[in-house]
């Protein structure tokens, strides 16, 4: 029996040796998968949104070994992990403490309220003279709003449930879009719109990219606000439903259902991948040929951080406020259980992000992120 046992553990040992490498070696891959563009093959892509999972995998795996003392087959998920570490610190920083103003820095401080206000309903659904998320939005007294899916503010045809409360958005933002469009922006700072055309606007199936570019004058800085929304998965409330009762293990009524989901689910997100591709690199192409030194890319990517959107538009001239700032992983969106960071706020010039803090207020299906920019003197 005590041979009997010996081989059983022999051979789980190496089971686990090898579940430790594959781990490790899926992680890196899924790590850098946004090297790869999606339009010459998308399961990189889709490899890459994996990668969270990966991740805390290889970080269970590394501390069950040291756990055991078996300091060899630990350097498996550790070297995976040092390996991966400029994607890891993409995805969850370490930035310790919160950064205070000082009085020299408060002068030279603005604020960006980055949020998709999913037009201003309630994810909730409930109805109320007072809107939550315009009212979040007024509490927080940012200087600048940064939104999508947000249809023209005025005047008003296509959100009255705004209307009561327009009197004091008008006060407090003296300085906003008036334009037909879905990205807008409210500022207590003078702009101009440069262009809402990069992107043509689609609204079918439920899905949505565009791109407006504003300048500003922030205390006689000249800024300019990219605001983004990329191409979202476009999924039905039917794959909705089907992908919930798969997410909370419930057995689907035939294998036919779940492979539905599946099917569904690949060839959306890869269709998706690969429009968000050439819309990074649309906007991206732009903005290089303005050669503005002052920029902020805001929006909504529907992309995770390192994506090979993301990868675009960042370039090799931009920073990321969040790794910048931040501590720790954290989600923007969290409707429908696809719960990732697909907000993003990028920056470069003579500004540097001191703070950022992902919010909870408001009713919308994304979590806004409010950053704080210092100018340098």
């Amino acid at each position: 029996m005590k041979e009997t046992g010996k081989k059983v553990l022999k051979i789980l040992r190496i089971v686990f040796i090898v579940f430790t490498a594959i781990i490790a070696f899926s992680m890196l891959l899924s790590a850098y998968a946004g090297r790869v563009n999606p339009v010459e093959s998308a399961r990189p892509a889709l490899l890459g949104m994996c990668f969270p999972i990966l991740l805390t995998l290889c970080g269970i795996c590394l501390i069950t070994w040291l756990c055991l003392r078996q300091w060899k087959i630990a350097i498996i998920p550790l070297a995976g992990m040092i390996l991966s570490a400029g994607p890891i610190l993409i995805f969850s920083p370490v930035n310790i403490g919160s950064h205070t103003l000082s009085d020299d820095e408060k002068p030279r401080s603005f604020t960006l309220l980055q949020y998709n206000v999913m037009n201003f309903e309630d994810i909730d659904g409930l109805q109320c003279d007072d809107n939550r998320t315009m009212r979040y939005i007024l509490n927080t007294d940012a200087d600048m709003v940064n939104m999508q899916e947000c249809s023209a503010l005025e005047p008003f045809q296509q959100m009255p449930w705004l209307k009561p409360i327009l009197d004091e958005v008008k006060k407090k933002y003296v300085y906003r879009d008036t334009l037909f469009h879905d990205n807008i922006l409210m500022s207590k700072y003078p702009f101009t719109v440069v262009t809402d055309s990069i992107l043509s606007h689609s609204y079918k199936n439920g899905n949505y990219a565009g791109c407006t570019i504003y300048k500003v004058n922030v205390r006689g800085k000249q800024l300019m606000i990219v605001n983004v929304h990329l191409q979202s998965i476009g999924l039905t409330e039917e794959d909705k439903k089907l992908y919930h009762e798969l997410t909370e293990l419930k057995k689907l009524d035939t294998y036919e259902d779940l492979h539905d989901v599946k099917a569904t689910l690949l060839t959306k997100l890869s269709l998706a991948f690969k429009r968000r591709a050439g819309e990074a690199r649309m906007i991206r192409d732009y903005i290089d040929t303005c050669k503005v030194k002052n920029l902020i890319i805001s929006g909504d990517f529907n992309d995770t951080p390192d994506s090979y959107s993301y990868r675009v538009l960042r370039g090799n001239d931009m920073n990321d406020a969040y790794s910048d700032c931040a501590f720790g992983p954290t989600i923007t969106y969290h409707a429908n259980r696809f719960y990732f960071r697909i907000d993003q706020v990028m920056y470069r010039g003579d500004l540097k992000a001191v703070k950022i803090k992902r919010e909870h207020g408001g009713a919308s299906d994304h979590y806004p992120l409010l950053t704080t920019f210092v100018w340098n003197k």
